[in-house]
C-alpha cells in the first residue's frame, strides 16, 4: 500500500441546492496478483425534504480501462459538485489510473470546499453529523490492469482533520496475497473480515461479492441487491455484470 501526496487545485462554482442525497453504498475491491474487482450494492436512497426515495441503480463507471464507483456524499443538485462527473474527467484527462486518481480527488476536494458554505447556510446540521464530523465524507474507488498489473486504488476526501479538506490515497499493486478495501456501509464487512484468522482462499471476485452479501444480509436499510461485480485479469477482456447498462460508460 503507497500513499500518494495531496495536491490543490482549483475552486468549483456552485448553484442553489434542491436537496441533498443520500449515497449510502456497499462497495468492496479485492486484488491479487492475478486479479483484481470490484462489487457494488444497488439500492440508491435520494433525500428530498423529509422524504427518502429509494431506487435501484448501477454504481459503477468506466472510462476507458478504469472502473470506479463513489461513496458518500457525492452530489449536490443544481450545483456544480458531482464527484461522479468530476472522477470521470479527471480520469478521462490522465495517463494512467493513478494520476487520474490524484486528479479526481483533488477536484472533488476542492468542489465539496467551495459549497460547503453553501450547505452550512441551508442545512447546518447535516454539515455537522455528515462532513465535519466523519472521517471520510465521500470515497472514490477504482480498479484497473495496468502493464498486466492488477491495481486497487482510492481517494477518501476527510474534512475532519482539516478544514480545507484532505484526500488521502491508496493503492493495492504488489504482493500475491488477497488483499481487499471496503468503501461505504461496511460494519457487517468488518466484522466478518476481523474474524477470520486468514481471509478465505478464493478470486477477488467472489470475495468482494460475498462481502457486499455480508453487508445486505446484515439488515443495512440503505444497501441492498443485486450485486454488480466486474473482474479484471492481464490479458484477459473485462468481466462484466450481466446488468444492461452497468458499468456506465462515460
Amino acid at each position: 500500500m503507497s500513499v500518494f501526496p495531496a495536491q490543490f487545485i482549483f475552486l468549483a462554482t456552485v448553484g442553489l441546492i434542491c436537496s441533498v442525497p443520500a449515497h449510502a453504498t456497499s462497495i468492496v475491491l479485492a486484488r491479487t496478483g492475478d486479479e483484481v474487482a470490484m462489487a457494488a450494492d444497488s439500492l440508491q436512497g435520494v433525500r428530498e425534504g423529509q422524504a427518502l426515495i429509494h431506487r435501484s441503480v448501477c454504481k459503477i463507471y468506466r472510462v476507458g480501462d478504469v472502473f470506479f464507483a463513489v461513496a458518500g456524499f457525492a452530489e449536490v443538485p443544481n450545483s456544480a459538485y458531482d464527484a461522479v462527473s468530476i472522477s470521470a474527467d479527471a480520469f478521462r484527462r490522465h495517463d494512467g489510473a493513478e494520476p487520474g486518481l490524484v486528479a479526481a480527488g483533488e477536484a472533488v476536494r476542492s468542489a465539496l470546499l467551495s459549497i460547503l458554505p453553501v450547505i452550512k447556510l441551508e442545512q447546518p446540521e447535516f454539515v455537522d453529523t455528515e462532513v465535519t464530523n466523519k472521517p471520510a465524507v465521500v470515497t472514490i474507488a477504482a480498479i484497473v490492469v495496468e502493464n498486466a498489473t492488477p491495481k486497487a486504488l482510492s481517494a477518501a476526501i476527510d474534512f475532519n482533520s482539516s478544514k480545507d479538506g484532505k484526500v488521502n490515497y491508496f493503492v493495492y499493486k504488489t504482493g500475491r496475497e488477497l488483499k481487499p478495501m471496503a468503501i461505504g456501509h461496511h460494519e457487517a464487512i468488518d466484522r466478518w473480515w476481523n474474524t477470520q484468522q486468514k481471509l478465505p482462499d478464493m478470486p477477488p471476485a467472489y470475495f468482494a461479492r460475498m462481502s457486499v452479501q455480508m453487508e445486505i444480509a446484515s439488515g443495512d436499510p440503505e444497501v441492498g441487491p443485486p450485486i454488480e461485480v466486474v473482474r479484471l485479469r492481464p490479458g484477459v477482456a473485462p468481466i462484466l455484470p450481466d446488468t444492461v447498462g452497468c458499468p456506465i460508460a462515460l
